[in-house]
Formats: structure tokens, C-alpha cells, sequence
């Protein structure tokens, strides 16, 4: 019997790479994983509801295939005693997972890092993440990718000749991606779902010349991610039918270096997604000779159903949202842009809005239109929308806003935009981008900000502890220099649902703290020492 199980105990550790450590007691896990390369759900015998933790260190790849769990109980696999770092040149991803269903993959596993699992690319071809081979109903969070060579993350099964993974036969359901990092990328920061929503034509041998479908994608969330430094889209989502919501996204310099035209745009909703996106920061189009006529902050080949509101998007190279229909787009489909703010130093050939979808229904209001030679632009007299309270500054000055040097288009009192809006709450617009209830005034504001008279410096000093600036953009400044003991605190950052979203000890009577990755909204600030804790009311532009 020893013998016996010995033998399947070595096959395991053959077949899987790793040696599961059961009840594992230092991160609460099930299963504790610290080897590299491929880990099957089946073999390790891993359960709905069971914890799988990677052992924090440096990996070359992770491939979890055949982890199910259940709607009530999913899997949660996290890092455990650190960060669980991931560099890799020669696999099509660095972490990898295959045909799971209700499972998370979670960085959180770990206070000291933000990001717990990392992942470093260190050739031109591969992906940081890939979610695929029938995966449905998963959450990615909290996870940093770098250098990819393609796409930080891709979460999508590409159609098959046996129509196993094709529309009809296959639905991703309940996606959520949210909390990560995704810079310095060859080609889009996330490429979720096929591009072509109404089929492709196949060129593998065993199906040539037969058209085929992707899959759809239902309830889809992606929201308080950041990209930088993309080489194509910051965000691309293709074939998201259904209950879909992008929103409180950062997405900054993107289309770097685009391997086609039209490849460098900021947010991409390519064929067959409805849905909403709101709150997002875009900032930052990248100027290049190739690609300088095709560029958006935003562009979207609408399914229908779309409601585009409270995005902020800045510096864009010719359209602030551009709007064209495709194949899959459902006729006279409603198409509602609202209460956005756009503002770009390119005032030639430029324009806030560009409309060529002639088959959808657009309604274009309360959008604000700062530096751009035109406010809207259509491609031919065929194309309509209805716009009202629209306002239109080829002077970006003349929106008067809080300060354009510092990338805050907050209104102030004497702006034209104050008041001047109409209601679309009936459009789902109730709050702005600060999450601040519409209307603060006597009717609602133009743009994605209403007026609101903000806090100053002086306003968050207290037991000591001076914080600065607020409201604040990129980075805070914490002073103890009025507390004893100033080496013996630390901050949590906490938003308006009482999640901690980010957390730091300070080792230096003033310190500064980056909060770029934030999404900008309001924030409690704690900063606690062992006598207890002081309370900041917070704001991030």
C-alpha cells in the first residue's frame, strides 16, 4: 500500500509540476502551488469553494486547466506570502487558464503588495494573461502585466471548425476584470471577445472557406483598471452582447505603436457590444504619421443599447468618440452619448464627435467640446442625431475649467457649463464622474462634472497629521511632523463602499504617496498608529 501510494503521489508531482500541500494554514489555503508550468484542477482533486494558493517567488509560467467550481462556492486561487512573480519569452501567456469555470484569480493574497501576481514578458510575441478554452464565469483582479509582446490580458475562445466554441454552442458568462495594471504592451491592454461579431472566414484546413461565429459574451465588468503605454487600444471588447459595464478605467497613452491602421484607439467597442461605459479617464493619444487621421478616445461599432456618459477624454488626435455601424448593429437601436467632457490640444481636423453609424438612433446631450475644431462631425446628410445642450470651445479656456495643466476638468463657479444641461436621468445619468449626485445646482451641468465648491489644504489637518494637496491627482503628501512617534503609522485608502483599495506604511515624517492608480472619486483616508486611527475625507481628481 506505501508503495502504491508513493507511485501516485510522483505521478502527481509529473503530471503537474507542483506538490499540493493540503490545509495549508498561512493563507487559509486548500491547495498550495509553488512550482511552474501546467496544474490540472482534476489531478490535484481541487473542490468548488476550495483555496489555491501559488507560493509567493519567481515562476517561468502557470497554466491552471479544468478548475471548476460552482456559482455558490468558486475557486479562489491567490498569491500566498508575498508576490508570485511570473517572466516568461517562450508560451503563449504567462498565466494561463484553460476550460475553468467559477473561478477568481486574485492578487490580494498578500497586504504588502498591491498587484500579487506580476508578470514580466520578456520577448515580443507572448500575452501577460489568457483566459480561454471554454473559461466562463471568471473575476481577474489585482494582477500587474508588463512588456507583453501582444495583449497584457485576452479572455476570449477563438471559433473552432467543430462549432464547439461558436455562437449558438458556447456563451462567456459572468466576466469580471477589474483592479489591474497593464503597461508597456506591443499590442491592447485587455482584448476581451472576438473582433468580427458577424463571422470570418475559415482558413484552417479542416473547415477552409466555411464562415464562423464567435461566441457571445454576458455580463461582462470591467472597471478601475489601468493601461499605460500601449502599443494598440487600452481596452478592446468585441461580441459583448448582453448586461455589459465598462467604467472607472484609466487609460493613458495609448496606440504607441500600432501594428495596423485603426489599431490606436483609447476604448474599443468592436462589433456586437451593447452595454455602458462610463467614468473612464482616456488620456493621451499617441501622435504618429501613420495612424494620426484613424485615432479616438474612443470608437465603437455599436450592437445597439449603448449608453456612453461622464467619461473624461483628453488629448485625443482627431475624434473624441467616433461611432460607425457594422453588420451586427440592430436597426434604429438606441445610441445615447452624454454628459461627456472632451478636450484636445489638436485644434485642425479635429472633433469631439464623429458619427457615421446611419442605421442607429443617436442622441447626443449635454456634452462638452473644448479645443477641437468642430463639435460634431457626420458623414453625410444621411447620418442623424439629436443633440442638445451641447457646448462647443474651440478655446479650451473658454470651458473654464479648474486647471487644464493639471488634467482637472472640474467646473468652476463662472463656468459656462454650470446649469446649462439638460435631465438624462431618463438615460440612466444620475451622478457624475465624482460619483456626485446630478444636479448639484438648479438643473444639470454640461460635461462629466457638476460644480461643486472642493475642500482646500487647510480643510484635512488634524491630531497632527497635515495631508495634502486635496483634492489630489497623481500624488499625496502625508506630514507627521506634528505627531510623536512619526515612524509607527500607516494609511489606508478606502472607497465609497468601504473597500480598502490601497495601503501603505510610512517610514518618514513627510512622505509622498502615489495614488495615480486610483479611480477618481471620493475617499476616506485612515492614518492609524497604535494609540488609533485619524480620518481624511479624500478627493481624487
Amino acid at each position: 500500500m506505501k508503495t502504491i501510494i508513493t507511485r501516485i503521489l510522483m505521478t502527481i508531482i509529473f503530471l503537474t509540476g507542483c506538490v499540493p500541500v493540503v490545509q495549508s494554514q498561512s493563507c487559509g489555503c486548500t491547495i498550495t502551488i509553488d512550482k511552474e508550468g501546467i496544474h490540472d484542477g482534476k489531478v490535484l482533486g481541487v473542490k468548488a469553494g476550495d483555496v489555491v494558493c501559488v507560493k509567493a517567488g519567481k515562476y517561468n509560467r502557470l497554466r491552471f486547466v479544468n478548475f471548476a467550481g460552482t456559482t455558490a462556492s468558486p475557486i479562489l486561487i491567490k498569491n500566498c506570502g508575498g508576490q508570485v512573480m511570473i517572466e516568461h519569452s517562450e508560451y503563449w501567456s504567462g498565466m494561463e487558464f484553460y476550460n475553468c469555470k467559477c473561478v477568481r484569480a486574485s492578487g490580494t493574497g498578500s497586504s504588502s503588495y498591491q498587484y500579487g501576481f506580476k508578470i514580466n514578458v520578456l520577448s515580443a510575441d507572448p500575452n501577460g494573461v489568457a483566459i480561454g478554452e471554454l473559461s466562463t464565469n471568471f473575476e481577474l483582479d489585482h494582477i500587474e502585466v508588463m512588456k507583453a509582446g501582444f495583449a497584457g490580458v485576452v479572455a476570449k475562445t477563438d471559433p473552432r471548425c467543430d462549432l464547439s466554441a461558436n455562437r449558438g454552442n458556447f456563451t462567456m458568462n459572468d466576466i469580471s476584470i477589474h483592479d489591474n495594471y497593464i503597461h508597456d504592451t506591443g499590442g491592447e491592454g485587455f482584448y476581451i471577445g472576438h473582433s468580427f461579431y458577424s463571422g470570418f472566414t475559415a482558413t484552417d484546413a479542416n473547415c477552409k472557406g466555411t464562415v464562423l461565429y464567435p461566441h457571445d459574451i454576458h455580463k461582462l465588468r470591467v472597471y478601475n483598471n489601468i493601461t499605460d503605454r500601449t502599443g494598440c487600444e487600452g481596452i478592446q471588447v468585441g461580441c459583448a452582447t448582453n448586461d455589459v459595464e465598462i467604467y472607472n478605467n484609466r487609460v493613458s497613452n495609448y496606440g504607441m505603436s500600432p501594428f495596423a491602421l485603426y489599431q490606436n484607439n483609447g476604448i474599443q467597442l468592436s462589433e456586437g457590444t451593447t452595454g455602458k461605459l462610463y467614468n473612464n479617464f482616456i488620456i493621451n493619444g499617441t501622435d504618429t504619421a501613420v495612424n494620426r487621421s484613424t485615432a479616438a478616445g474612443i470608437i465603437m461599432f455599436p450592437y445597439g443599447g449603448n449608453y456612453i456618459y461622464n467619461n473624461v477624454v483628453v488629448n485625443f488626435m482627431t475624434s473624441g468618440i467616433m461611432v460607425d455601424n457594422r453588420a451586427g448593429t440592430i436597426k434604429n437601436s438606441l445610441i445615447f452619448i452624454g454628459n461627456n467632457t472632451f478636450v484636445t490640444k489638436n485644434n485642425v481636423n479635429s472633433e469631439g464627435l464623429r458619427i457615421y453609424s446611419e442605421l442607429t438612433n443617436n442622441k447626443v446631450y449635454n456634452n462638452v467640446f473644448a479645443g477641437s475644431q468642430y463639435d460634431v462631425k457626420y458623414l453625410t446628410s444621411t447620418v442623424l442625431a439629436e443633440e442638445k445642450n451641447n457646448l462647443h470651445y474651440p478655446l479650451i479656456k473658454d470651458a473654464k475649467f479648474v486647471d487644464v495643466m493639471k488634467n482637472n476638468y472640474q467646473l468652476t463657479s463662472s463656468s459656462p457649463c454650470v446649469d446649462a444641461g439638460l435631465s438624462t436621468s431618463a438615460w440612466g445619468v444620475t451622478s457624475d464622474y465624482l460619483q456626485q449626485k446630478r444636479p448639484t445646482g438648479k438643473a444639470y451641468d454640461v460635461g462629466a462634472y457638476e460644480y461643486t465648491v472642493v475642500a482646500g489644504v487647510d480643510d484635512v489637518q488634524q491630531g497632527g497629521i497635515h495631508v495634502y494637496p486635496n483634492p489630489a491627482t497623481d500624488f499625496l503628501m502625508v506630514d507627521l511632523s506634528g505627531v510623536s512617534e512619526a515612524d509607527d503609522y500607516q494609511i489606508g485608502i478606502y472607497d465609497l463602499y468601504g473597500r480598502k483599495v490601497f495601503e501603505q506604511q510610512l517610514h518618514d515624517v513627510i512622505t509622498s504617496v502615489s495614488i495615480a492608480h486610483l479611480p477618481a472619486q471620493f475617499y476616506v483616508l485612515k492614518c492609524c498608529s497604535k494609540k488609533g486611527c485619524d480620518h481624511f475625507s479624500l478627493i481624487k481628481r
